[in-house]
């Protein structure tokens, strides 16, 4: 987990903990995205799909962009942003390869989801 991280880690094992931090960050992030969308445990399956599809979206996005020790740096590049009409590319890019059909932002701007602008 995190506690991997120290001042004193090899080139090799501060790339694998860069890496560890961002997949929980990404993960975290994919979990609240997926549940926000698709809040219905009828649709546990589709929900989990459109999750894995954007943890890969993201991660490929953030490799190389990703700045444990100045966590600030990059932040414009790791944000995603929902503010109906605007569904953020990376978002979209994950629904469509999960399956997700318009319907699920839809549903979510008829409960009021609110604008966010997150940073990851």
């Amino acid at each position: 987990g995190a506690g991997c991280c120290s001042e004193r880690l090899s080139r090799s094992s501060a790339a694998c903990c860069k890496t560890v931090l961002m997949r929980l960050e990404v993960e975290a992030a994919a979990d609240w995205i997926a549940s926000t969308f698709i809040p219905g445990a009828d649709e546990a399956d589709l929900k989990q799909a459109f999750n894995e599809q954007l943890q890969a979206v993201l991660f490929a996005r953030y490799e190389g962009h990703w700045y444990v020790d100045e966590p600030h740096r990059g932040c414009a590049y790791r944000s995603i942003t929902w503010g109906p009409p605007l569904i953020d590319a990376l978002l979209q890019r994950a629904a469509d390869a999960a399956g997700v059909r318009d319907a699920a932002f839809g549903s979510a701007m008829q409960r009021g989801e609110p604008y966010f602008l997150l940073w990851v």
